[in-house]
């Protein structure tokens, strides 16, 4: 069974039982990498990025999804041997007004 979002396409099982990689980026210092370790988790006809330990459950887009490559084993050891990776980036909120945001539980600094 695949499923397919936008152009997109890679089985369904394969990708659920697969460790990912979430590689996030901070929009205000390039240098400012984190690598986080999760699994992907489809609900409701959407996919998540989970991280248990960490308590994340991360929804991710039809662009983000179309991101998430197998990784290389040039660089398994610096994405913490996943077997995929995806990107994001991560900047402060706009204002205060949170409408339309979803809680993650991620933090930047912890």
């Amino acid at each position: 069974m695949s499923f397919y979002l936008d152009n997109f396409d890679m089985n369904s099982e394969e990708i659920k039982s697969a460790s990912i990689a979430l590689v996030v980026y901070n929009a205000n210092d390039d240098t400012d990498v984190h690598v986080y370790l999760g699994r992907m988790h489809r609900a409701g006809g959407e996919w998540y990025f989970i991280n248990e330990e960490r308590g994340w459950k991360i929804s991710l887009n039809s662009e983000q999804l179309n991101r998430l490559k197998p990784v290389p084993d040039s660089l398994k050891s610096v994405l913490l041997n996943a077997d995929y990776a995806v990107t994001m980036v991560i900047q402060s909120f706009p204002g205060s007004d949170m409408t339309g945001y979803e809680k993650t539980g991620m933090k930047w600094r912890d």
